[in-house]
């Protein structure tokens, strides 16, 4: 009976371990400062260049930015949001829990997408609405720059968004 019970755990962890094996876990990078560029979009003038940029909007707001630049190396098409939503976990946990900025970038999916936490808050309402300003701060500062971004010109266009960014975000919060 024991023999039985050893042999149907060993088969049970053995399909488990199969189970998994096919649905790999995703491997975030390790994310190594402002600029994490997975992509090689910038090159070390312009990365230098975004990292100021993030500096001075840091110290002026009180909120981190990080950018990060994602390809086929990190991820697929099929799962790019799923990178950017662990992505995002990732950062918010290294911030701990409080507010920060994620702006991820990929030429080679087409994706620009902008990420806005808060501090967990017993006032969830007005986090959710300052979420929702922010989402609506970038989206009206990185509207003009579209054509840069679409022209390749990435690091002009991170840098003016952000530059953009901090004017209206001194102004409004």
């Amino acid at each position: 009976m024991a023999k039985h019970i050893t042999a149907l755990l060993a088969g049970l962890f053995l399909f488990t371990q199969c189970a998994f094996c096919q649905t790999p876990a995703m491997k975030i990078p390790e994310l190594t400062g402002n600029v994490n560029d997975f992509e090689s979009l910038f090159t070390d003038a312009q990365k230098s260049q975004i990292d100021s940029v993030i500096t001075i909007f840091a110290y002026q707001t009180n909120i981190p930015i990080s950018v990060i630049t994602f390809g086929p190396a990190n991820t697929t098409k099929e799962n790019s949001d799923e990178f950017i939503q662990q992505t995002d976990s990732v950062l918010y946990q290294h911030h701990g829990n409080g507010t920060d900025v994620a702006i991820f970038l990929s030429k080679e999916f087409r994706v620009l997408s902008f990420k806005a936490n808060a501090p967990a808050r017993k006032d969830t309402s007005n986090l959710a609405g300052w979420k929702a300003k922010m989402q609506q701060v970038f989206t009206g500062s990185v509207q003009q720059y579209i054509p840069l971004l679409k022209d390749g010109k990435y690091a002009e266009a991170i840098v003016a968004t952000i530059a953009d960014l901090g004017v209206t975000v001194k102004k409004e919060f």
